[in-house]
């Protein structure tokens, strides 16, 4: 079969319809239907059939009961193609859901799910689905990100209001910092051989302690 693609709103419908979707697969030339679901199947072999009752259905076959009066060639092929197929759609799911978490449209869904009952805003069968958690999650921690850089602003905005000693021995501490990230330790190296030779040559000549000293410079280490 090939690749699969889902419709481009399907993880906007999990997170906001909290329907998540279906897709075709072929066994044999008999088209199935499979429900995306979101959760493992319970091991045992009647656990498994039950799994896969809630989740198939075909066209001409009413209910779910069909599933067991399959024969068992179909039945494990369905299996087979479900572990391949079931993995590729959940992570094209994953991946619009990042893309929709980008959008004004997800932010203003959020900003209403703060604000009032968030079964007004999403549609909660039963439980949260995976998308679901996820959209919560991530909007949770943009909103710490943002408040972290919003007090960063008003700090940044108040602080030639701050006590004024404050706030140029902060200015001179990042301005030393910028400074720094332009020696390295071989330029270090060199300034300081070159004030240990000055300084010897003055153990030598103390008469040239004035000239002496303005010679020793950073420029010299360039």
């Amino acid at each position: 079969m090939n690749p699969l693609k889902l419709p481009q709103n399907a993880a906007k419908q999990a997170v906001i319809e909290g329907i998540l979707p279906k897709y075709p697969i072929e066994v044999f030339n008999i088209p199935f239907i499979i429900h995306f679901i979101d959760t493992p199947s319970a091991p045992g072999a009647f656990a498994q059939l039950h799994y896969f009752e809630q989740i198939i259905s075909c066209k001409g076959f009413s209910g779910k009961e069909f599933v067991k009066d399959l024969p068992p060639i179909f039945y494990q092929e369905i299996i087979r193609i479900f572990c391949d197929i079931q993995p590729v759609i959940g992570a094209q799911l994953l991946q619009q859901l990042d893309e929709f978490l980008e959008t004004d449209e997800s932010r203003n869904y959020w900003e209403l799910f703060k604000i009032t009952r968030p079964e007004l805003v999403v549609n909660i069968n039963e439980r949260l689905n995976f998308l679901q958690r996820k959209w919560i999650l991530v909007n949770v921690q943009k909103d710490k990100q943002d408040t972290v850089q919003l007090i960063g602003q008003i700090f940044d905005a108040i602080k030639p209001w701050l006590n004024s000693e404050l706030y140029q021995r902060v200015q001179e501490v990042e301005e030393s910092q910028r400074e720094n990230v332009f020696y390295d330790d071989a330029n270090i190296e060199k300034i300081d051989a070159r004030i240990r030779a000055k300084a010897k040559k003055f153990k030598q000549s103390p008469q040239k302690l004035t000239n002496d000293l303005d010679e020793i410079s950073i420029d010299e280490g360039k």
